[in-house]
């Protein structure tokens, strides 16, 4: 995997050139290359937690018709993510009941 994602990143960075690569391959430095393309890939990330929908990472509703794109939303009361009510299949009622007190979400509540 790790090969993988160096080699994809040289050839965007140099294309149309043909990419010089050149790393170690002991498993102390293999780590080191892993948690590099793990950060590269994590501040590469567009995800919001503030405007993104913790489900779907979108932030109009899926299936949603252009121009309609009124949902509920709903926050986390303990990681704070934000998920669409539609994403949840929550109902009105179940999100009137949930908002009354604290609601967590699918990925606290493992």
């Amino acid at each position: 995997m790790v090969y993988h994602f160096k080699m994809a990143k040289e050839v965007m960075e140099v294309f149309p050139k043909t990419p010089t690569m050149a790393f170690g391959t002991t498993k102390k430095e293999m780590a080191h290359q892993r948690k590099v393309c793990n950060i590269s890939i994590f501040f590469s990330s567009v995800f919001d937690k503030e405007v993104n929908c913790a489900m779907c990472a979108g932030i109009k509703p899926p299936g949603s018709v252009p121009h309609h794109t009124h949902t509920d939303w709903i926050q986390c009361d303990s990681c704070f993510r934000w998920c669409h009510t539609q994403c949840l299949h929550m109902d009105q009622k179940s999100l009137e009941e949930a908002q009354v007190g604290d609601w967590v979400c699918s990925l606290c509540n493992k």
